[in-house]
């Protein structure tokens, strides 16, 4: 197999894992309404058959870096209000599984910058 249709193969597979999986409802996140410039905590909590490794990845949507960990508990803040969609990618075998759910991040007190 040609790189070209690897790369492909892999992106149908998280396409099709992502969409087939109870997205949404297994990322939540504290405080229920978080604020700009708040430190959020995200939880990744998948259905156990879903995951067989540990390795989570978490895309914030913000354009910072992603974080990579085994954690599936972790911490973001945002510095300015939006909705920002976040994105876990894990693996159960050889499949890529990702999760998406979009969080709303309020203004901040604009006399407490980041």
């Amino acid at each position: 197999m040609n790189k070209a249709r690897f790369a492909v193969a892999v992106l149908v597979l998280a396409l099709c894992a992502g969409a087939s999986s109870a997205a949404g409802e297994s990322i939540s996140w504290q405080p229920d309404e978080p604020v700009a410039c708040q430190q959020v905590t995200f939880s990744f909590d998948p259905p156990a058959s879903d995951v067989t490794e540990t390795v989570v990845r978490w895309d914030f949507g913000d354009g910072s870096n992603p974080a990579t960990t085994t954690a599936t508990t972790v911490t973001h803040t945002y510095s300015s209000d939006g909705t920002y969609s976040v994105e876990v990618t894990t693996t159960r075998g050889v499949e890529v599984l990702t999760y998406t759910r979009s969080v709303e991040i309020s203004p901040g007190d604009p006399d407490s910058p980041c």
